[in-house]
């Protein structure tokens, strides 16, 4: 049975998910060094895919080890890149940093005041798994609670998932305001170099069943 998220040094239950934490299991999720302490609370949570491909939804879950491939890569790289979470597509999830107290290396101008988190996609087609999508929800129920993140997701006029860019988040290199935001938002709303499938609409979708609000992005 997992003891869950580790947020502010203690742990915080995910029921019915299967965590690891680099305290449970260093070898499985290895604590990453990129990033360094905040100076500041996360107000938000960004949503991430392994390939970054706009993917359809599978019944079920499919066996995987990608998450601890992953894991030993953001762990060992030169690169300076850094996550909090990586849920797999069998509904695993791996923890290599605290979520208070480390900022991580995922999404620019914003790491400073949000935890990343990545989905693993399959490696052909870009799909997820319904049992990931569940875990992935009941992971950022957990986070959102003890943080006090919003429980609302980037919407457009008809209430579809924003896809797009949105300016007032995004990078200031790119002619954006790079304001700072709370709730759950994709890494494609941040910026031009990541594209729809960033994390894709089927991970807004499931939050939105699962009674997440959706907010009309900022003109």
């Amino acid at each position: 049975v997992s003891a869950g998220l580790v947020v502010f040094g203690r742990r915080v239950p995910v029921p019915g998910v299967e965590l690891v934490t680099w305290a449970d299991d260093p070898k499985r999720a290895p604590l990453v060094t990129d990033g360094r302490t905040r100076l500041r609370a996360p107000t938000a949570i960004v949503l991430h895919t392994s390939r970054g491909a706009v993917g359809g939804v599978r019944e079920g879950s499919r066996p995987s080890t990608q998450a601890e491939r992953l894991a030993r890569y953001q762990a060992s790289t030169a690169r300076d890149v850094s996550w909090h979470l990586t849920v797999d597509t069998d509904g695993t999830v791996l923890q290599q940093c605290d979520l208070s107290s480390w900022m991580a290396w995922h999404a620019s101008s914003a790491n400073g005041w949000t935890i990343g988190v990545e989905c693993v996609q399959h490696p052909d087609s870009g799909d997820l798994w319904t049992v990931q999508l569940d875990a992935l929800v009941r992971v950022c129920d957990s986070v959102c609670s003890v943080l006090q993140i919003p429980r609302t997701v980037p919407v457009d006029a008809s209430g579809r998932p924003h896809s797009g860019v949105v300016r007032a988040w995004q990078e200031r290199s790119e002619g954006g305001r790079g304001e700072r935001f709370s709730g759950l938002v994709g890494h494609r709303n941040l910026t031009r170099q990541r594209g729809p499938g960033d994390p894709g609409d089927a991970v807004f979708e499931a939050l939105l069943r699962a009674g997440y609000s959706g907010a009309l992005v900022p003109a």
